[in-house]
């Protein structure tokens, strides 16, 4: 078969072709993913060789779709960057308590990790509302120390959740990197 023979055979399967594909690939890819068919069927060397051309051309553009759509879900799964990048109703009852539930969980660790004294302050303070001048008065401190404890708890526990955070991102990271994620 001469050249311009089978690329004329080729294109005749055109509408086919489209249908076949259209139901593989979103249809604003459809004429992209034949177009490609069409130019890799072009590019083989020994035309003369094929036995079915319309069977290759069909594998090749069914092949270019599922690639297209595989490429597809990496692109959606690496461009997610929390859950509501997948629709996941934030203002559910459910996963609201979750998710107040896991940063409580997370604020009780940082505190837990705080020195003794650093602790007693930060938790009458932040949880049972007294004043520095209570403070200082039932721990028997300075109004100073009582406001150094404060400051000091509160920087360790926001650099406790910045590296909860940065093992977020190095998780994502690996997964990533492992096709896992």
């Amino acid at each position: 078969m001469s050249k311009n023979l089978f690329i004329n055979t080729i294109i005749s399967y055109r509408q086919s072709l489209l249908n076949l594909v259209g139901k593989i690939a979103p249809p604003d890819e459809v004429e992209d993913i034949v177009q490609d068919a069409y130019v890799k069927i072009c590019q083989v060397k020994n035309n003369k060789s094929l036995e079915y051309p319309k069977a290759f051309l069909y594998k090749i553009a069914v092949n270019l779709a599922k690639d297209f759509n595989k490429k597809s879900e990496v692109r959606l799964a690496d461009s997610a960057e929390d859950e509501s990048d997948f629709g996941v109703e934030t203002s559910d009852k459910v996963f609201h308590e979750i998710q107040i539930e896991e940063e409580f969980g997370h604020l009780c660790e940082a505190v837990k990790r705080l020195p003794v004294q650093c602790r007693k302050v930060f938790v009458l303070r932040k949880i049972y509302g007294f004043s520095h001048k209570e403070i200082a008065s039932e721990l028997k401190l300075s109004p100073h120390t009582v406001e150094s404890h404060i400051a000091n708890a509160m920087r360790k526990c926001e650099d406790y959740n910045d590296s909860l955070e940065k093992a977020k991102v190095e998780t994502s990271k690996v997964k990533t990197a492992l096709g896992k994620g």
